[in-house]
C-alpha cells in the first residue's frame, strides 16, 4: 500500500485529484480552505493519501500545529466543523490512522485530533460530540417548506413585513459588513473574532470564486450577515452574524431561508448548517425549525502520552466573562494574537 504525505498547496490539481465518492463534498476538502487555513495561521498541511497507480483513493486532511503556548499537535482539520476520512474501506482508514499516529509519534505531537470518522472510531470514546443539520436541497421547493415549522414560517413573515431586505454578493464591501457584525456578536458570545487577516485570505481563497456573503438590510443598516462557502454541489453555512438590537425583526430567519432557495435554483444538492454544541439549546432550535435532517459528529482525540484515544474535559468557557466585557478593539487584537494556538 503506497501512502505519502501531500501538500495541496503544492498540488493545483488537488481538488480534480479527490476521490469522487459523491458529488456533495464540503469545502473543507477542497484547496481553497487548506489554502486560507495555512496563509492565515502558518499551519503545515500534511494530507495522508494512498494512491494506485498515481491515482488518488483515500486521504484524510491533516494540518500541523506548531505552538509555544499549546504545543505541537495535528488536526484534522483545524476550525473545521466535520471532516470525515475520505476512504471507502476499514483496511485503508487503518493505514492512514497508523502511519498519521507514527508521524505524530516521531514528530513528538501532543495528541492528534480527528473531527469524524465514526464510521471507523465508533468502538473508542468520542472527545466531543456535535449536532450538525443539514437540508436536502434536491426535492421541489415546496417539499423542503413542509419541513420548515410554522412558528419560522411567521418569523420569515413578520421580517418581510417590517421590510427587511435581503442582499447577495461576493464583494470585499459586503464581506467587511459581516466582518464588523461578527466582532459583535463573538462579544455577545464572549469568544474572540478570527483575525481580521485570516478573513482577508478566506475572500481571496473561497468567497471571491466560490462563496456568497448574504446581508440583511433594514433602513440602510446591515442587521445581519452571513457566509456561504460552496463546493461542488455542497453549501456550508460556516459563520452568521447579527446586531442584536434587531432580533425582534428575525433578520436571520428570512436570510437563511432567502439562501435555501438561491442555492437550491442553482442546482445545488446538500446546505449543511454546521456544527452546534448540545448545550447550544436556542441554537438548535433555531435550525430544527428549518430542518429535521440531524446527525451527531464525533471528534476523537489520540492522546500520545497516554498511547489511547482520550476525551476532553472542557475549553476556553471560562473566559466568556472577560471576553463579552472587552472593548471591541482589546477583543480584536486578542483573536489576532491567540487563534493560531487554538486551531
Amino acid at each position: 500500500m503506497n501512502i505519502s504525505i501531500v501538500n495541496p498547496m503544492i498540488d493545483k490539481n488537488w481538488d480534480r485529484s479527490i476521490p469522487q465518492y459523491d458529488d456533495e463534498l464540503p469545502v473543507f476538502y477542497s484547496r481553497a480552505w487548506a489554502n486560507a487555513l495555512t496563509s492565515s495561521y502558518g499551519y503545515k498541511p500534511l494530507y495522508f493519501s494512498i494512491s494506485d497507480n498515481g491515482h488518488l483513493r483515500a486521504f484524510i486532511p491533516v494540518m500541523e500545529i506548531d505552538s509555544l503556548l499549546t504545543g505541537r499537535r495535528g488536526v484534522a482539520l483545524p476550525f473545521t466543523d466535520t471532516c470525515d476520512p475520505l476512504v471507502s474501506c476499514k483496511e485503508d482508514f487503518a493505514a492512514l490512522l497508523g502511519a498519521i499516529l507514527a508521524h505524530g509519534k516521531s514528530s513528538d505531537w501532543k495528541y492528534f485530533e480527528l473531527r469524524g470518522g465514526y464510521d471507523y472510531l465508533a468502538h473508542e470514546t468520542p472527545s466531543e460530540t456535535f449536532i450538525e443539520h443539514q437540508i436536502d436541497l434536491k426535492p421541489s421547493l415546496d417539499s423542503i417548506e413542509q419541513n420548515i415549522r410554522n412558528s419560522f414560517k411567521r418569523n420569515i413573515q413578520k421580517s418581510i413585513r417590517n421590510n427587511v431586505k435581503i442582499k447577495i454578493a461576493q464583494t470585499r464591501q459586503a464581506f467587511r459588513h459581516f466582518i464588523d457584525l461578527n466582532s459583535l456578536t463573538r462579544r455577545r458570545h464572549g469568544i474572540p473574532p478570527q483575525p481580521k487577516a485570516f478573513f482577508r485570505n478566506l475572500y481571496n481563497s473561497c468567497i471571491k470564486d466560490h462563496g456568497f456573503v448574504f446581508l440583511a438590510i433594514h433602513d440602510q443598516k446591515v442587521i445581519a450577515s452571513a457566509i456561504f462557502l460552496t463546493h461542488q454541489k455542497h453549501v456550508t453555512y460556516k459563520y452568521g452574524a447579527s446586531d442584536f438590537g434587531f432580533q425582534n425583526l428575525r433578520p436571520n430567519n428570512l436570510l437563511i431561508y432567502e439562501a435555501l432557495k438561491f442555492f437550491k435554483e442553482r442546482g445545488y444538492q446538500r446546505l449543511t448548517l454546521g456544527r452546534t454544541h448540545p448545550g447550544n439549546a436556542g441554537l438548535i432550535q433555531f435550525k430544527n425549525g428549518l430542518t429535521k435532517m440531524t446527525n451527531a459528529v464525533h471528534y476523537y482525540r489520540y492522546n500520545f502520552s497516554k498511547g489511547e484515544f482520550v476525551q476532553v474535559n472542557g475549553g476556553l468557557e471560562k473566559f466568556n466573562p472577560i471576553f463579552n466585557r472587552m472593548p471591541i478593539s482589546l477583543l480584536n487584537f486578542a483573536g489576532k494574537i491567540f487563534y493560531k494556538h487554538m486551531g
